[in-house]
């Protein structure tokens, strides 16, 4: 990764999240579905969760479904 900043706030999200795991890609991925997904989810949620990436993942990286603002995981949430 190039980007100085965006290099900086992957290193931060990794040491906040014990992702130390992870190669610096998949790192990233947890990192950009985690951004996305707290903007509309403010509350605290296990970014693996919402992390699809993998090998013939058609470049799916993460999804999440929210209902009435909570993240939902299965469907019995719903009801």
């Amino acid at each position: 990764m190039k980007d100085k900043i965006l290099k900086s706030y992957l290193k931060d999200f990794i040491s906040e999240n014990s992702a130390s795991d992870y190669d610096e890609p998949t790192a990233f991925e947890h990192f950009a579905n985690y951004c996305i997904v707290s903007r509309e989810h403010p509350e605290n949620f296990e970014f693996e969760n919402v992390s699809v990436g993998g090998t013939d993942d058609l470049g799916i990286d993460g999804v999440a479904i929210l209902v009435n603002e909570h993240l939902v995981m299965s469907k019995q949430e719903i009801d």
